[in-house]
């Protein structure tokens, strides 16, 4: 899913470079549309609409872009192994703790 948003961001960032309106209302009617932050559909549609002298940058596209490839990377494998958390030791420490009150 989230490779398809990055392609999706993509073309809403290539869109909004070419000041592409027609295709910037194609995109923000698409069904991935309601994935994106309304900060960066606001700045996409004002980059689209200001005047191509306009060196306005897609600075929260590109943040949000960003935090997705993040999170791609930092989603666990179906080989990754559990990790387990020993509470053995914590429960001692927790008895240790309420036994000194």
């Amino acid at each position: 899913m989230s490779s398809l948003l990055l392609e999706y961001l993509d073309q809403v960032y290539r869109a909004a470079m070419r000041r592409d309106q027609a295709r910037m209302r194609e995109l923000l009617e698409h069904g991935l549309a309601m994935q994106l932050p309304g900060e960066v559909r606001a700045e996409a549609l004002a980059i689209v609409n200001a005047p191509r002298a306009s060196l306005r940058a897609p600075i929260r596209m590109l943040q949000h872009r960003q935090r997705i490839v993040q999170l791609e990377m930092d989603t666990p494998d179906e080989d990754d192994e559990q990790l387990e958390l020993d509470l053995r030791n914590e429960r001692r420490a927790k008895a240790a703790l309420g036994a000194n009150d």
